[in-house]
């Protein structure tokens, strides 16, 4: 991974090439929606997809487009809210809400004891280039979700959007 520092745009951190990393339950990063919708754990969810692109500053083309699917998932025994998070086609984020807020602790117990998924004071970790991190929703703080996210892509997506603002 080199890093390069542009004047313009500050420092940003750009693979030679892509490297997919392991989100919620090991679903690698950089895959196509259709291929998660191939995964056996997933090939008979029910899907709500949001679609949103911005269009650049002339008007005439999209600047990025953004894809969000969430279906029902149960993970590591606990139910819940999967959304995994597609930026220009490839899987950059994956966010798992509990149903139920109360089995926070315990699911953060299993996390920390199946996968060493153990959150600092501030709710972050880092496995290689995940980011994952944990927190009540800002909505509604009887909610609870953990995200992981590809780093990388998610630096990308940071700049795509200053690029269009």
């Amino acid at each position: 991974m080199a890093i390069i520092c542009l004047i313009a745009s500050g420092c940003s951190r750009v693979p030679q090439s892509p490297r997919p990393t392991p989100l919620l339950d090991g679903i690698m990063s950089y895959q196509t929606f259709s291929q998660i919708k191939l995964l056996p754990k997933l090939k008979t969810a029910k899907w709500k997809v949001i679609k949103f692109s911005r269009l650049d500053k002339s008007g005439k083309r999209p600047c990025f487009y953004y894809l969000s699917a969430e279906t029902n998932y149960i993970h590591l025994g606990f139910d819940g809210k999967a959304t995994f998070v597609f930026y220009k086609g490839r899987l950059m984020d994956t966010v798992f809400d509990l149903s139920d807020s109360s089995t926070s602790s315990s699911y953060q117990n299993v996390l920390s004891k199946s996968l060493g998924i153990n959150f600092n004071s501030a709710g972050y970790t880092y496995l290689d280039n995940t980011e994952i991190h944990s927190a009540k929703t800002r909505k509604n703080k009887n909610k609870y979700y953990v995200s992981w996210s590809d780093a990388i892509l998610s630096e990308e997506w940071d700049e795509g959007i200053k690029q269009c603002s």
